[in-house]
């Protein structure tokens, strides 16, 4: 009987692996009928994924901290012309940080991870090329102090070699000495102020 009992308990943990992964799978398929200019694939293991992982990558949660929100800025679009096709990558061929996306793991830090490669990309575009950061999102993760769930953008933060990410909930600070980046922060809210922006001036965190 308890045999039977084990049987039965492993064929239904199986099937549940493998609706799971096809639901994974279908959802790729899905994107990949866009047939845009790139390809979706699975970054990760769907068997070691549960609901409550999944939850985390769903993006940030509401503003409950009493944390002022930035002014919008809007911009003159006229006279500017936006191409039909654009791939930044081309546009900046020496910043490489362009074409890399990183892994956040199961940890709810979308927004971290966003904001840290658009400036790791603006930093390269500004400087020609002469400054290759990779700004590290454990950095900003931490000091905002709302762990994996949600955050917002800390002003000074470091680069990834000297604090590189764990994707944890309890993620240690850690005092540095290696040089800080101030950036500035503008809030669009028009498509065409993110085209805009996106084609003359470098990426920018949706």
């Amino acid at each position: 009987m308890k045999l039977l009992v084990l049987l039965s308990a492993f064929v239904l943990s199986e099937c549940y692996v493998i609706s799971k992964e096809d639901n994974f799978n279908a959802i790729v398929k899905t994107v990949n009928k866009a047939n845009t200019t790139w390809k979706a694939s699975l970054n990760f293991d769907p068997t070691y994924y549960v609901p409550e992982d999944l939850k985390l990558l769903c993006g940030v949660k509401e503003d409950k901290h009493g944390y002022s929100k930035l002014e919008t800025s809007y911009h003159n679009l006229e006279g500017i012309k936006i191409p039909n096709q654009f791939d930044s990558r081309k546009q900046w061929p020496h910043c490489p940080s362009i074409s890399y996306i990183r892994d956040q793991g199961s940890c709810g830090s979308c927004w971290a991870f966003g904001a840290v490669e658009a400036m790791s990309d603006r930093y390269c575009i500004r400087s020609n090329g002469k400054i290759q950061v990779e700004i590290s999102a454990e950095d900003l993760l931490s000091c905002c102090g709302f762990e994996c769930g949600d955050g917002y953008v800390f002003y000074q933060i470091k680069t990834k070699p000297s604090y590189c990410y764990s994707g944890i909930r309890k993620a240690q600070i850690k005092s540095l000495s290696n040089p800080k980046y101030s950036i500035n922060i503008l809030l669009l809210d028009v498509m065409g102020d993110f085209l805009e922006v996106l084609g003359n001036t470098g990426t920018v965190t949706v």
